[in-house]
């Protein structure tokens, strides 16, 4: 979904999915935990003041909503894996949400349509 010359119907295909699905997926992997949240924790994980590097600015969207939900997205499956990594826990990280406890508020202006 990063990758600007791919729409989203391409990626939905290369995963065996509807476009719609691929979309919901996205929003339900934004509503996982909250960024701010999950960063607190891998400062604290981490015992360093060394904020880890936002991830790349997904492609640009007709939808500020559809854009600003795949971003989160994206920043929250960096962060959690930068925390599963900090507990060595074994990849995807996405795997382990639970295990953390972090709380999930999400908008409904965040939730895409």
């Amino acid at each position: 979904m990063l990758n600007e010359n791919v729409c989203d119907s391409t990626v939905a295909k290369e995963h065996g999915c509807h476009r719609r699905t691929l979309l919901r997926w996205v929003a339900r992997i934004a509503a996982v935990a909250e960024p701010a949240e999950l960063l607190r924790r891998v400062l604290l994980e981490s015992q360093t003041p060394v904020i880890p590097s936002p991830p790349p600015v997904v492609r640009p969207r007709s939808s500020a909503a559809l854009q600003a939900l795949g971003q989160r997205a994206v920043w929250v499956l960096c962060l959690l894996e930068a925390l599963t990594s900090l507990f060595g826990i074994v990849p995807p990280g996405l795997l382990h949400a639970p295990r953390f406890s972090v709380p999930a508020h999400v908008s409904p202006s965040e939730v895409a349509k």
